[in-house]
């Protein structure tokens, strides 16, 4: 994760990556996630939506999260684009 050679960082779903999250984001690898019920699970949507400055790897149900992992993965110019805003927008997130 640190030199950011992975494409994306897939979130468990009911205790979210906390410090992890912060790590990928940092490193410009997204992080798609979903966001559950408790303040455990929803961590990483929040670190998400504040560094990546959407909500486009935040999934709304299990379905979602599938399809928006396959669409990342099979559309290689839009995963390298997320990647690279987060890799000079980290200089500007709080």
């Amino acid at each position: 994760l640190a030199k950011g050679l992975c494409d994306l960082y897939l979130d468990t779903i009911r205790f979210n990556a906390h410090t992890t999250a912060k790590d990928a984001l940092w490193s410009g690898v997204p992080v798609l996630t979903l966001a559950g019920e408790g303040m455990a699970a929803r961590v990483a949507s929040s670190l998400t939506l504040l560094l990546q400055h959407s909500g486009v790897t935040v999934s709304r149900n299990l379905a979602d999260y599938e399809d928006i992992a396959i669409r990342l993965l099979t559309k290689r110019k839009t995963l390298q684009a997320l990647k690279q805003r987060l890799r000079h927008d980290r200089w500007r997130s709080p």
